[in-house]
Formats: C-alpha cells, sequence, structure tokens
C-alpha cells in the first residue's frame, strides 16, 4: 500500500506561503513554476465547485505527474482528520470519508478493468496515469467526475491515505480542490 509513501511525502508538505498565495492558499512548487492550492472546507456539487475556484481566478485541481499527486494527498493528510462520527462510519465497517472534486471528467463507460479515457479539461489533455482506490472506478450509476477519496483502514482508524475515486457530477457533493498560477512567482525555467 502507499501509506508509508504517503508518510514519506508529509515532510515535503509546504506552509502556507502568504508571500506569493492568497490568504487561505498553499504554495507548492512543480515543473519549475510555483503553484497555490486552495482546500475547502465546504461542501458543493462539481459544476458549484468549478464556479467557486473560477471566481477565486483558479480551476479545480489538474494533475499532471505523481509527485504533485502525493503533495496534494498529503495536505489532505494533514488538513482534514476524520472527527468521531467518521470514527464511528469506520468502526462499523465504512472504509471511506472525505471527497474532494478534482477536475477530471470523462463520457466513456469505465469500470475497475477499464480506466476510461478521462480528460483534464483545464489542460485539455488526457489523464495518462491513475491513482485509483480499491475496486474504482465502478461507474456506478454514471459516474463521469473524479474526486479524491478518503480511505481507512477499519482496524487501525488513524492509517488513512486518498485515492481516486469516480463520483456522480450533479448528485454528490465534496469538498474542493482549486488551483492557480502563482501570479508573483519566479519562472525557474526562464532562469539561466
Amino acid at each position: 500500500t502507499l501509506f508509508p509513501y504517503t508518510t514519506l511525502f508529509r515532510s515535503f508538505v509546504s506552509a502556507q506561503d502568504t508571500y506569493h498565495c492568497p490568504d487561505g492558499w498553499y504554495w507548492q512548487e512543480h515543473h519549475g513554476r510555483g503553484h497555490c492550492f486552495m482546500f475547502s472546507m465546504e461542501q458543493v456539487n462539481k459544476m458549484d465547485s468549478e464556479i467557486l475556484c473560477a471566481s477565486h481566478g483558479g480551476f479545480l485541481l489538474e494533475l499532471d505527474h505523481p509527485g504533485l499527486n502525493y503533495w496534494v494527498k498529503s495536505m489532505l493528510l494533514d488538513k482534514y482528520t476524520p472527527d468521531k462520527q467518521d470514527r464511528a462510519a469506520a468502526a462499523a465497517g465504512v472504509p471511506w470519508g472525505n471527497l474532494f472534486w478534482m477536475g477530471a471528467v470523462t463520457k466513456e463507460h469505465h469500470s475497475d478493468h477499464v480506466n476510461g479515457d478521462w480528460l483534464w479539461p483545464h489542460a485539455n489533455v488526457s489523464a495518462e496515469w491513475f491513482d485509483w482506490g480499491e475496486h474504482e472506478p465502478n461507474d456506478f450509476h454514471s459516474q463521469n467526475c473524479m474526486t479524491y477519496l478518503e480511505y481507512r483502514n477499519v482496524i487501525w482508524q488513524d492509517f488513512r491515505d486518498y485515492f481516486w475515486n469516480d463520483s456522480d457530477c450533479k448528485e454528490d457533493v465534496a469538498h474542493y480542490i482549486c488551483v492557480k498560477e502563482c501570479a508573483d512567482c519566479p519562472d525557474r525555467k526562464s532562469v539561466v
């Protein structure tokens, strides 16, 4: 499992950086460019999450490499601790918890044997790798949008991780993760 890897990447979690990002946003650099990330506390449907991210000058999270995926997962583990109600659900055998909207969408049927063709709409590129949770994606009643889903060990409830999950774009509600370019960050690719 990825529990040891997620713990390793917790050490790389960036602190809130109000110099490069607005209050409530977190800075992270990848591919030589800085980006700002916001992790919402409210839960809304997918369309509302897109509108809310756009109102902040951003878009829903899109992942272009596994390192960024691990950074986001470590932030989620650090920021979203299950409350007593979540722990009770885990004790009852429910292996999931918090959901967070990501930007990826698909129009194709998919299953845990067939990933389907998932698109990152802001970048207009197909997802080339996946980090699905167990038995995901399952396309239960046409789940064509992507979320992070919290998984917990039923016995050792402090062992948690987040994996990708397909969700219903209209009916499901979830937290959301916005990303936007860092306006004042230096572009390290242009530095000689």
